[in-house]
């Protein structure tokens, strides 16, 4: 596959396929690839990694995007989906906590804080961040409020 072809697949919605994973490798190391276009792929790799349970795989190409956009949430939000995956939710914690100091209307990752809190037993923190996830992102139907609200409720007491 040529870089073209490669660059359309890997800008598509991220899966699982080979094909796919093979496109974001020709972008994430094609010279004439831009910075952003290789951060992206390499994002867009992880996820496919991760979506196959190969985390140490998906860690490695989001910390390669960290380094080489490190004021981009977009890695963090998704490093921090990889650790909560692992069972490592110190490691969520702290990479959704970087994700929306820098950028702090990403839903994704106040919705990720507050599974990660919700999953840590830190009830009053899991409503406070699913309410801002909700609020930023009210047409989101994996964010309804009053779906998770009233459940992270009935469990704080």
């Amino acid at each position: 596959m040529d870089y073209r072809q490669a660059l359309d697949i890997a800008r598509g919605r991220p899966s699982a396929d080979e094909r796919f994973i093979e496109a974001c490798t020709i972008v994430s190391g094609a010279p004439q690839a831009s910075n952003e276009e290789r951060v992206d792929a390499l994002i867009n790799r992880a996820i496919a990694y991760s979506l196959t349970k190969r985390h140490s795989l998906a860690l490695a190409d989001l910390d390669e995007a960290i380094r080489r956009d490190p004021g981009y949430a977009r890695p963090y939000t998704n490093r921090g989906g990889v650790h909560y995956q692992t069972g490592n939710d110190e490691a969520a914690l702290a990479d959704y906590t970087k994700a929306i100091e820098l950028d702090f209307d990403n839903a994704i990752a106040h919705f990720g804080q507050a599974n990660v809190f919700r999953r840590m037993k830190v009830y009053d923190k899991a409503i406070a961040a699913m309410g801002l996830a909700c609020a930023l992102d009210e047409n989101n139907p994996h964010m309804r409020s009053e779906e998770h609200t009233s459940e992270l409720q009935s469990r704080q007491y």
